[in-house]
């Protein structure tokens, strides 16, 4: 009983782990497409259309 608390304990953990990585991974994404987005807005000029 003792080692089946104990695996469990480490499956939680690890699920904890592998939530945190793909949070931290999203945030970065995102971050990285605003910053995108922002240069976008920043460098467009609306005169060169014509």
């Amino acid at each position: 009983m003792k080692t089946f608390l104990i695996l469990e304990a480490i499956v939680i953990y690890q699920v904890f782990i592998i939530g945190f990585l793909i949070m931290s991974a999203t945030e970065i994404i995102n971050t990285i497409k605003k910053h995108k987005r922002e240069n976008a807005k920043k460098n467009f000029d609306s005169l060169d259309k014509f």
